[in-house]
C-alpha cells in the first residue's frame, strides 16, 4: 500500500542520496505525523464550532479525535520508509502520549467542559490510531508470512 514513494521523497533522494533521505524520513516522520494529526483534529473541530449547529459541534470532538487519529498513523506510514507495522505502532503509542498530555494539561486548567471534551475526543483519537495500528501490524505480518 505504501511501497510507492512520495514524489517529494523522490526529489529528496536525488537531491541527498538515498542513505541521506532515509535518515531525514526516519528523523521527521513521529513529529511529522504527529503534527499533521492534530492540526487534522483542530480543523475539524473549528469547523464543526463554526456550523452554526449545537449537535454538530457536539459531534465535532468525537470525529475530529477519530480521523485525526487514523491520519496521524497513515502520515507516519507515508513518511517513514518501510517497516509498516513498527512505524505504525510506534506512532500509535505517541498518539496515546500525546492525548494523555492533553487530557492532563486540560484537567490542570481547572475548566470542567474542557476536560470532559478533551478525555471524550482523547479517547477516541488514541483509539483509532491504535486500531489502524493493529490492523497495519497484522497486515505487514500477513505479507511476511507469504
Amino acid at each position: 500500500m505504501f511501497d510507492k514513494p512520495i514524489p517529494a521523497f523522490e526529489l529528496l533522494e536525488r537531491v541527498v542520496g538515498v542513505q541521506c533521505a532515509t535518515l531525514l524520513r526516519w528523523m521527521l516522520f513521529l513529529p511529522l505525523s504527529l503534527v499533521i494529526g492534530v492540526v487534522v483534529f483542530v480543523i475539524i473541530v473549528l469547523l464543526a464550532k463554526n456550523s452554526g449547529d449545537e449537535d454538530m459541534a457536539g459531534m465535532g470532538g468525537l470525529v475530529a479525535g477519530f480521523i485525526g487519529g487514523i491520519c496521524s498513523v497513515f502520515a507516519g506510514l507515508a513518511i517513514a520508509p518501510r517497516h509498516t507495522g513498527t512505524v505504525a505502532l510506534i506512532t500509535a503509542i505517541a498518539d496515546v502520549a500525546l492525548a494523555g498530555t492533553f487530557v492532563y494539561w486540560a484537567r490542570s486548567s481547572d475548566e470542567g467542559g474542557l476536560f470532559i471534551a478533551s478525555i471524550i475526543a482523547g479517547g477516541v483519537y488514541s483509539f483509532s490510531a491504535l486500531t489502524v495500528a493493529v490492523s497495519f501490524v497484522k497486515l505487514s505480518r500477513q505479507e511476511r508470512s507469504r
